[in-house]
């Protein structure tokens, strides 16, 4: 029997305005992990879905600001959050 064991490592957190379908921006925290990113509800905490990294993901830079998560079905468009302006 073969056994593979996978490593997921955790690697940043921020919190960002991600596009929804509906033309408006919702608050999530952008958790990013080696194989995926999720976004969550900062008020439950709960996740509201993830976005499988793979060879077929491209991300775009827009701005300082923004950038895309291109995926084969979906492009996901995130603003980041700007906490301590200088």
């Amino acid at each position: 029997m073969n056994i593979f064991l996978w490593r997921v490592l955790y690697i940043n957190l921020d919190t960002v305005q991600k596009k929804s379908p509906w033309l408006h921006y919702n608050t999530r925290i952008l958790r990013l992990y080696s194989d995926r990113l999720e976004y969550i509800d900062p008020k439950s905490m709960t996740t509201k879905g993830s976005i499988r990294l793979n060879n077929q993901c491209k991300a775009v830079y827009r701005s300082d600001i923004a950038f895309d998560i291109i995926t084969g079905s979906r492009t996901f468009v995130f603003k980041v959050l700007i906490s301590n302006p200088a």
